[in-house]
């Protein structure tokens, strides 16, 4: 994604514009750091996003609460996916990534006001957070914003 936004030309080209643009549990695996230039790009893309995401706890990356948290979650999503390739290969790698400094990160989620926070600071306005889902990871939610 961040190489297709990143093209001027793609962003600008009148033809590529729409009215929505929708991302369904992805955001969350672009950096940090790099997630609010997406954002902001996605505004020469569409005049509304849709967002489906996680709205995690807050805690310290790597702190004993995220610790905990991790056992305990993935206590409960192991056992959803028993016998599937899910854990295997889904999974157990997303784990590894947020455990050990030397394995890629592969997701960096946050609280539903840190989604907010970046909407804004990408220029996105009115802003709405809505509950969509329990989920066994964490609570899924639907981020509406518009460019206008």
């Amino acid at each position: 994604m961040q190489d297709l936004l990143a093209d001027a030309d793609t962003v600008a080209a009148p033809e590529r514009h729409g009215d929505l643009a929708e991302a369904t549990f992805a955001l969350h695996a672009i950096p940090p750091r790099e997630r609010t230039g997406v954002l902001a790009a996605l505004r020469g893309l569409a005049d509304a996003v849709l967002i489906v995401e996680f709205d995690v706890p807050p805690f310290d990356d790597r702190g004993p609460a995220h610790l905990a948290y991790l056992a305990t979650r993935y206590e409960l999503g192991l056992a959803e996916y028993e016998g599937s390739l899910v854990a295997q290969g889904f999974l157990m790698p997303v784990l590894a990534g947020q455990v050990d400094p030397d394995r890629p990160r592969l997701t960096w989620e946050q609280r539903a006001a840190g989604w907010t926070a970046q909407l804004h600071d990408a220029g996105w306005d009115k802003v709405a957070v809505e509950p969509l889902a329990d989920y066994w990871w964490a609570p899924a939610i639907v981020i509406t914003a518009r460019a206008h």
